[in-house]
């Protein structure tokens, strides 16, 4: 009787470590206990090398709203736990990648993630942090998301509110001889994910050179410690726009389908994550 859903899962399994699923290199859905400190717990997720940190001022950084839904429509992945909520303009939380990303190559990575920013007067940015000085990040101020890489940078206006969560899709390009660019798309509630990659910005582009070493989130708020939180969620990075921008592959759903008729098995992507990985 254990036989059949045990080799659902497997099976399930396998469909995630297909070359849309494996492209997925690094994952953090912040699944950690509810207002729990981030230096607490944070060292879930896949890709990453070592725990999440805080840098600068009081340690206000934390998961929260654990079983908090999406209020973006958009957004096509399964979500359950917690998010990062930030609320202290003083301070930074940063994770380093387990394969550093080398910008002296030719070549593409793809990230997405979920955020959210409190105030149209301050910027709060998603940034690669760099193996030297250089400035690769998204970043949401007022009504104006940028794509900056190095000190090449694009701007593009929009109805992005404050306190509503965005889903966000870009892709690094990098080059050995040339210019690395930077691009970005923002999707709302209500709209739709493209099959294919689409960007509304990109970066000027600029010669980098190094790493990129992991990521830093940075909220920016009128005031520190007010309770106006910034959140991030669901930090994806692959080699492909499918693998971080569109999971519903048409294998996928029809093994799924199969599963649901003959009721051997449910699983939420999340835990299929923990088949393979071990989470």
């Amino acid at each position: 009787m254990k036989t059949i859903p045990t080799l659902s899962a497997f099976l399930l399994c396998l469909i995630f470590m297909s070359p849309s699923y494996a492209s997925v290199m690094v994952y953090e859905d912040f699944d950690y206990g509810h207002t729990s400190r981030i230096v607490d717990q944070g060292n879930g997720g896949v890709g990453w090398s070592g725990t999440w940190t805080v840098t600068g001022g009081p340690n206000l950084i934390r998961t929260a709203t654990s079983g908090f839904p999406s209020t973006n429509t958009a957004f096509p992945f399964d979500r359950t736990g917690g998010r990062l909520g930030h609320n202290d303009q003083a301070n930074s939380a940063n994770r380093s990648f387990a394969s550093p990303v080398n910008l002296a190559q030719d070549g593409e990575v793809y990230f997405s993630f979920l955020m959210s920013y409190p105030d149209t007067g301050y910027s709060t940015a998603l940034t690669f942090t760099h193996s030297g000085s250089e400035s690769v990040a998204v970043s949401f101020d007022g009504s104006v998301i940028t794509a900056t890489a190095g000190t090449g940078s694009g701007a593009s206006s929009g109805s992005f509110a404050v306190n509503t969560e965005y889903f966000v899709v870009g892709k690094i390009a990098t080059s050995a001889a040339g210019n690395d660019v930077l691009s970005v798309n923002v999707f709302k509630d209500g709209n739709v994910v493209p099959e294919t990659e689409s960007f509304m910005v990109s970066s000027s582009g600029f010669s980098l050179g190094g790493t990129l070493t992991g990521i830093e989130f940075t909220q920016g708020d009128s005031a520190n410690n007010d309770g106006d939180y910034a959140f991030l969620d669901e930090f994806r990075m692959g080699s492909s726009w499918d693998a971080v921008a569109i999971p519903e592959a048409s294998s996928l759903v029809l093994m799924l389908s199969a599963l649901a008729a003959t009721g051997y098995v449910y699983l939420r992507r999340k835990s299929c994550w923990g088949c393979c990985f071990g989470q």
